[in-house]
């Protein structure tokens, strides 16, 4: 209950441009909502958008992210976020956040973060990323997204990581752009 009040405090917060109590460090001059957000153009050096992720960013290899790049962040940017989600379990498992990347930032290599950016617990319950790990047989969608926002955030780390994705998600998005790869692991 306090953790959802919290949340929704801090959404207000940062959907009102307020930077009392540190909730957003750059206020947004004007919201966009997503879906009127300039695209994003994401890649990633390792796959192809709808093809497989290599295991080596799985729980079957290394477990490291994989390599990103974008381009078409817009003007005015403060900050960048990423997610990635499987986008076939019930719950819409996450398996990695980060958050507060500088709008310079065009690309991650491997398995790092651009220093000053944040990440959260994902939904294996542990810091950064997780490497994709669908039951053996199946077939599994992940979904790279990355967000260009007008603010930077301080959350708190108490809450889900659906949560503080909805939070960044009403952040003053001015770009888009997401990354689909899959994962099948053998057996059956």
């Amino acid at each position: 209950m306090l953790r959802t009040l919290a949340l929704a405090l801090l959404a207000t917060t940062v959907a009102c441009g307020s930077t009392g109590g540190g909730s957003a460090a750059k206020p947004s001059t004007s919201t966009s909502s997503v879906g009127s957000a300039a695209t994003v153009r994401l890649t990633s050096p390792a796959f192809k958008d709808g093809g497989p992720i290599p295991a080596q960013y799985t729980c079957d290899g290394s477990g490291q992210s994989p390599p990103l790049a974008w381009s078409g962040v817009p003007t005015g940017t403060a900050s960048v976020a990423l997610r990635v989600q499987d986008i076939d379990t019930a719950q819409k498992f996450i398996h990695w956040i980060v958050y507060d990347i500088p709008p310079s930032t065009t690309a991650l290599a491997g398995g790092q973060i651009p220093p000053g950016a944040r990440q959260t617990a994902n939904s294996f319950g542990k810091q950064g990323y997780g490497g994709m790990c669908p039951p053996a047989g199946a077939r599994h969608r992940y979904v790279f997204t990355v967000l260009a926002l007008q603010t930077e955030l301080t959350v708190s780390d108490q809450g889900s990581p659906s949560e503080l994705w909805s939070t960044l998600e009403r952040s003053a998005v001015v770009g888009k752009g997401e990354l689909t790869g899959t994962y099948q692991r053998g057996g059956s």
